[in-house]
């Protein structure tokens, strides 16, 4: 069956133009990509003030904002039962009347109201939230979309090893960036030689790491008083709204009086998806820094398309970024390497012109056409993806956790934010390729102790082998 009307949930709220972040800028490309294809296609999100009326981003593409709930994160339904009951009600009928579901980085706890035989499918587009947590090991689906193979390899290193339930396809499609938009910001006049402005897309959030980056500012002036360091902050879209995004943006201010860099931090609006290209342009260097754990992180992209280069943190997703010449790569937390990393590439400088372009699996086009090929033929994609989801543990092998990498002095674990003090292991390791599964017998006549390989185990460093995810 060829599915012509699709429903899309999203807990998160949804607006004509304005954009909470990437997954919700993906989230309007599938839909409208869907309704190109002349499928008929009814969003669910939830309400605010400021999108109260619905509207379209297409002809045939509604947003209802029916699901009356906070609107906002990590407590998204904690609000009065009586608007859970009020949000099933009202989007039942849409539910009824598609072929195939499709839940939008997932958390609807609705699922009851889901027809027997409709296919669901769903996507996740962060790993560490307790929202996504709950509804990988709680929750099936027919077929998950993951963006990249580290979050692909995470969900089968957890959920399929966990013996909860079966698990379903995991399926990776990268996300898209549109080259063409963000292509346009390579036509660019020279900066002054003088001066340094760096970018900081990201929400305020410490894990995203804003304070590495006013500390990164107070050290390049130290070290090149000549230079005029700017660092450019938008300023959330509910930074006034919510008690946690005001005390952030506080805090920031406190730290930006304690390095005394005020006159260094540019405050702009949040940023319209339209206008993040122009966003891009502007700055010299676009920092991602900080030990928040991607799942994808368009922000790397976005910036090289724009022909932007990048300080990234070998953390998560990041740590499968293609090698490319407009990246700086470091590892977490290394400040003198952030400080290095962003004066080579200042005094290397960068022709944007002549910046290559993305890979070809990171075009929007293609990402369109995966997710518009998976929800208008569910079935047909259920079936060719099943047979690679089987017998996740195939032996009694195990393997470095994908959440892990090799430095020099350990074992770097994206969930516990740091090193782990596994002198044996990370010996052992250096000499490895890290995608390798060993016995325990293997790492024992190698030389781990009985006791670190416990110690690896008990910290999930060391997990049983599994199979990795499929490439759409």
């Amino acid at each position: 069956m060829v599915a012509k009307r699709v429903f899309i949930a999203s807990i998160a709220p949804l607006f004509e133009s304005q954009v909470y972040g990437g997954s919700q800028a993906i989230l309007r490309s599938i839909a409208v990509g869907l309704a190109e294809r002349g499928a008929t296609v009814d969003v669910v999100c939830s309400r605010r003030p400021e999108n109260e009326d619905g509207f379209r981003w297409h002809e045939r593409a509604v947003v209802h904002p029916l699901l009356h709930l906070t609107g906002a994160f990590p407590d998204p339904y904690e609000v009065p039962p009586g608007n859970i009951a009020r949000s099933a009600r009202e989007i039942a009928p849409l539910i009824d009347a598609a072929d195939v579901v499709y839940l939008h980085a997932d958390i609807f706890h609705l699922r009851r109201l889901i027809p027997e035989k409709t296919p669901i499918i769903r996507s996740f587009h962060d790993f560490s939230f307790e929202t996504a947590l709950i509804s990988a090991f709680g929750y099936p689906a027919d077929l998950t979309i993951v963006p990249s193979r580290y979050l692909g390899r995470v969900i089968n290193a957890t959920v399929g090893i966990s013996n909860m339930r079966d698990i379903e396809p995991v399926v990776v499609v990268p996300n898209g960036i549109d080259t063409e938009k963000f292509a346009v910001a390579k036509l660019i006049s020279p900066k002054p030689n003088n001066s340094l402005r760096m970018l900081y897309p990201h929400r305020p959030d410490e894990r995203k790491g804003i304070f590495e980056c006013l500390d990164l500012v107070r050290s390049l002036r130290d070290e090149r008083p000549e230079l005029a360091v700017e660092l450019v902050v938008p300023r959330h879209i509910d930074a006034d709204r919510l008690p946690d995004l005001r005390q952030i943006h506080a805090s920031i201010e406190s730290r930006m009086r304690e390095l005394e860099v005020q006159d260094s931090i540019e405050y702009v609006p949040w940023q319209t998806s339209d206008r993040m290209p122009e966003f891009y342009r502007s700055g010299d260097i676009t920092l991602c820094l900080g030990n928040a754990i991607e799942a994808f992180g368009l922000g790397p992209y976005e910036s090289i398309a724009s022909g932007t280069p990048a300080v990234v943190s070998r953390v998560g997703a990041y740590r499968d970024f293609p090698s490319h010449p407009a990246i700086e790569m470091i590892e977490p937390g290394d400040h003198p390497a952030a400080i290095s990393a962003v004066l080579k590439r200042f005094d290397e400088g960068f022709s944007p012109a002549t910046m290559p372009a993305l890979p070809a699996e990171f075009d929007e086009r293609l990402m369109i056409e995966r997710y518009v090929d998976i929800l208008l033929n569910p079935d047909d994609a259920i079936e060719r993806y099943r047979s690679d989801s089987a017998a996740r543990i195939g032996s009694n092998q195990v393997m470095l956790a994908p959440w892990c990498h090799l430095m020099k002095d350990g074992v770097y674990d994206d969930y516990h934010y740091g090193v782990r003090e596994l002198p044996q292991l990370a010996e052992f390791l250096s000499g490895e390729d890290t995608s390798m599964s060993f016995s325990p017998t293997e790492l024992r006549e190698r030389g781990l102790s009985q006791e670190e390989i416990a110690v690896a185990t008990d910290q999930s460093v060391l997990v049983p082998r599994f199979n990795g995810p499929t490439l759409a």
